[in-house]
């Protein structure tokens, strides 16, 4: 949730919860998807931009991609030699 969405300056945003003593994480999504699907609702403090979390990306995803960029850019470096 962002009060407002100009706010929302990071490529990702990762919705986490506590559970007893253990933060879970419940999924992310990307900026552009966040701005393309959010909507605006009211919690009871004015209106927020949110996103329902059946719409967020399990973070085994985003482990994936970022995984591969990384092992993309070392095997680009490889290939110079």
């Amino acid at each position: 949730m962002f009060r407002n969405i100009k706010s929302f300056k990071a490529d990702i945003a990762i919705l986490c919860k506590e559970l007893d003593d253990l933060i879970e994480i419940v999924g992310w999504v990307a900026r552009a998807e966040f701005i393309a699907e959010h909507k605006m609702i009211d919690l009871g403090y004015g209106q927020v931009a949110a996103l329902h979390k059946d719409n967020l990306k399990e973070i085994g995803l985003l482990w994936k991609m970022l995984t591969q960029k990384k092992l993309n850019a070392v095997m680009e470096g490889l290939q110079s030699y």
